[in-house]
């Protein structure tokens, strides 16, 4: 039986790199001085930040560390399914799949983003796995801790 666990700490983790997103997204209007409300009435200007932070984020961390950060705050990592670490091309890839897969590159059709969360939703629920990990071979396992993490 597949193991729920995972499934859950999966969904948190993409629930922290929103937010993670977010807080740096909004962080980084504040910090160039752009006025939140420009930024954010331009459709276009805040889908393609968001593309960029979100895609950019989760390749680049998912690539150097073999986590997003939702992933490594809950102990996840992301490998190819013989094991391997995925080179900087997959990554890249896996991270722009992630985000036109899962929400449908932010168009404002909500009601197509929720059907696309909710049958990637559904299929990581039935098979633990997503389109993007079919897609690209990839795996999410939980990390081995070593003897440090666990006290001895």
């Amino acid at each position: 039986m597949r193991d729920i666990t995972l499934t859950m700490k999966r969904v948190l983790a993409a629930a922290v790199d929103f937010a993670f997103t977010a807080l740096v997204l909004l962080l980084g209007v504040r910090i160039l001085g752009y006025d939140f409300e420009i930024v954010f009435a331009n459709a276009l200007v805040a889908n393609l930040s968001w593309v960029a932070l979100s895609a950019g984020v989760g390749s680049i961390s998912t690539w150097r560390w073999s986590s997003t950060p939702g992933q490594a705050l809950l102990g996840l990592k992301v490998q190819n399914k013989d094991g391997s670490k995925l080179s900087f091309q997959k990554s890249l890839l896996r991270g722009l799949l992630v985000f036109v897969e899962g929400s449908l590159l932010g168009l404002p059709f909500y009601g197509l983003i929720y059907i696309a969360w909710g049958v990637n939703l559904l299929k990581l629920f039935i098979t633990g796995k997503t389109f993007w990990d079919d897609q690209l071979g990839t795996i999410v396992v939980e990390k081995v801790k070593s003897k440090l993490q666990h006290g001895a």
